[in-house]
């Protein structure tokens, strides 16, 4: 089984929609996102989840969700372990890229893929300090995937918010390629 790992609701899509749409992986969703309800955003578990599934439709794959709470600090043991429990036959494996001055919970999912011992390929994300981490592009094998990937994008509404409490509409109209670790 394939399966790749996304942290949070929207990272498969903004780093890995080519990647999805050429290997059909299952996407497991590690963390729910609660810390925008708390910044007093009307974000909610449920529209997050469901944004997920609508934009993994468009890609082309299942979505799962581990349920993690953002706010809880796991650490890469208790991770995998979740992972390995849920699903227990991954023979191929993508996941986050370990980046020092990264998001701490994409590293923490990184740290957790490497324990899984399976055939993981490493996708880049972002540093606080320099942005989008780039590294091997992904190719993008069909024109059609440019349109799929901004279609899937846009099934985040609830990250279109230019509230800087979000924080988040600035990955929705950057540069869409997207990156292997070297």
């Amino acid at each position: 089984m394939k399966l790749f790992l996304a942290p949070h609701n929207d990272d498969e899509t903004l780093f890995g929609a080519f990647t999805l749409l050429r290997e059909q992986p299952l996407v497991c969703i590690v963390y729910d996102s609660q810390v925008q309800r708390k910044r007093g955003l009307p974000i909610t578990v449920d529209e997050r989840r469901d944004e997920s599934e609508r934009a993994c439709t468009i890609l082309g794959c299942s979505v799962g969700f581990l349920g993690v709470p953002d706010d809880a600090l796991l650490t890469p043991d208790t991770i995998a372990l979740g992972v390995g429990v849920r699903y227990p036959k991954v023979s191929e494996l993508w996941a986050p890229a370990f980046e020092p001055g990264g998001h701490d919970q994409h590293n923490v999912v990184a740290l957790a893929a490497a324990r899984l011992g399976v055939k993981t390929t490493y996708y880049t994300t972002y540093t606080r300090e320099h942005g989008r981490t780039k590294g091997r592009e992904v190719p993008i094998e069909n024109a059609k995937w440019i349109a799929l990937k901004l279609t899937a994008l846009a099934c985040y509404r609830s990250q279109h918010t230019l509230d800087p409490r979000a924080g988040c509409w600035p990955w929705f109209i950057g540069d869409q390629r997207e990156y292997y670790k070297s």
